[in-house]
């Protein structure tokens, strides 16, 4: 079976994914004679390829040239290669177009694992397996809206054996709040997100002053975006990652616009290993 295309993304798609896949080779030539077992782990997977979402309403055909290669088809052709392969993905159809690269990659056929459900679930119990094993990972996250759980973040980094790509979605995280700092109702799920309710410090504006008569007067007002919201995550990732987090954040965006940041995390606290691991990731994000 042939894999199926999505429609989604931009320009900023393949900029993502560029930078992931020159660090999964970097890493697979630092780490190929350490002794370690080599995983790579794909949440929220989709179906292995996509195609520039279109604006118009009209029907059009897709060419060869349109179709851009995901996260997983680009891992598997890193080499040297990963030990195994961890694809997981919701949708079945999804799931049936991911099971399609077993053909196309006959050689890694019986390293590709494919999941099917919960990412958060998935992700937990891979890290729990994880600390069982002699393995390092590299984890790329790319999650749909604000799905990923803040739980999820701290398992990962608790392995000690994880690199971690994210692609924060930070403007689905600022739309939460309007421009008056009103919050919507998706608001509430940033605290499940974030694991804590303190963002809101950094993007919302509690004043008060008096009117004419002395009387006091609240007022509330926006006054971060995407921006604070991406630099946040990375502050709170430190918490979780004891290696550390790259201080660079790819900013992504469909027209310029700042709609997602992708930034790095290192759980491994070896000095040798947190600096290798950031210097990788220091010199894709700049390329």
């Amino acid at each position: 079976m042939a894999v199926v295309p999505q429609e989604f993304g931009s320009g900023h798609t393949e900029t993502k994914l560029r930078v992931v896949q020159k660090y999964l080779e970097a890493f697979t030539v630092a780490l190929k004679k350490q002794g370690f077992r080599l995983i790579y782990v794909d949440a929220f997977a989709g179906s292995g390829a996509s195609t520039p979402r279109s604006d118009s309403q009209q029907i059009r055909l897709i060419g060869a040239d349109d179709i851009i290669d995901g996260s997983t088809r680009r891992a598997l052709r890193v080499s040297p290669s990963f030990d195994q392969f961890i694809f997981i993905e919701k949708l079945g159809r999804n799931l049936e177009s991911l099971a399609g690269l077993r053909e196309e990659f006959p050689e890694k056929k019986n390293k590709i694992v494919l999941l099917q459900g919960d990412a958060n679930q998935k992700l937990r119990d891979f890290a729990a397996n994880l600390e069982k094993q002699n393995a390092r990972a590299v984890v790329f996250i790319d999650p749909f809206g604000l799905s990923l759980d803040w739980d999820t973040i701290s398992a990962l980094g608790r392995t000690e054996r994880v690199d971690l790509w994210y692609l924060v979605p930070a403007g689905g995280m600022s739309r939460q709040i309007k421009l008056d700092g009103t919050e919507l109702e998706g608001a509430k799920l940033l605290d499940r997100v974030l694991g804590t309710s303190e963002w809101r410090a950094r993007i919302i504006s509690n004043t008060t002053a008096t009117d004419l008569f002395g009387d006091p007067v609240s007022s509330t007002s926006k006054i971060g975006g995407a921006g604070e919201l991406s630099q946040f995550v990375q502050e709170r990732l430190a918490t979780a990652f004891k290696g550390g987090v790259s201080k660079r954040a790819l900013p992504l965006g469909r027209g310029g616009r700042h709609e997602f940041s992708l930034v790095f995390a290192c759980a491994n606290p070896s000095l040798k290993a947190r600096s290798l691991a950031l210097k990788l990731a220091d010199d894709v994000l700049k390329a």
